[in-house]
């Protein structure tokens, strides 16, 4: 009796993984450059998206795409001036380029506690924030060329960022300097002083 042949064991063929596509990113930006923009776009969903300096590579912000895949970051912390900036993820999408534009500020390098800290901002008409050590201390309604204002600040260093803002609450890029207090002072407040640059 001739033996039945057994058949060859054969491994099925695996299926390619198609390689995860890069994600997107595009920038809803203020025609007039004053506010930050929104970032949004797509990614693998569930997956970590950082929106970097093109350049450098320095992270501006992070965020994880939702389930349908898409993401967004609002607003996007940015600097002064145009920067370009990739979202990163499974890859890197296409750069973006935005401009964004700050009012001046303008204050001695070292003051003395009890003489007010006198600050001038040179700025556009329009809403201008003032704050100390990154907590908002004034809104100032500026005309250009600008505006002065006092400021009571405690011994130390702080720095003073002024910025564009809007009634709806939303707010632009923060340009700063640095003030040094020598003496021993009450605690940081801003006082009520302000009228028109010179």
């Amino acid at each position: 009796m001739t033996p039945t042949p057994t058949p060859a064991l054969t491994s099925p063929t695996p299926t390619a993984v198609p390689p995860a596509a890069p994600p997107t990113l595009a920038l809803t930006a203020d025609p007039s450059g004053r506010l930050l923009p929104d970032a949004h776009g797509t990614a693998a969903p569930g997956a970590v998206v950082t929106v970097e300096d093109a350049a450098g590579g320095a992270v501006r912000a992070s965020t994880r795409a939702d389930a349908d895949g898409t993401w967004s970051i609002e607003p996007l912390p940015l600097p002064p001036g145009a920067t370009t900036v990739v979202a990163v993820s499974d890859g890197r999408s296409d750069p973006v380029t935005v401009r964004l534009q700050a009012p001046r500020p303008l204050a001695p390098a070292t003051a003395s506690a009890g003489d007010g800290v006198p600050l001038v901002v040179l700025s556009a008409t329009g809403q201008v924030d003032v704050l100390v050590d990154g907590v908002l201390r004034r809104s100032v309604s500026a005309r250009a060329p600008g505006f002065t204002v006092s400021l009571e600040l405690a011994a130390g260093e702080h720095r003073v960022g002024v910025r564009y803002a809007s009634p709806e609450g939303r707010y632009g890029a923060e340009a700063t300097t640095r003030v040094r207090v020598l003496q021993d002072a009450a605690a940081s407040s801003a006082t009520a002083s302000t009228s028109p640059a010179a």
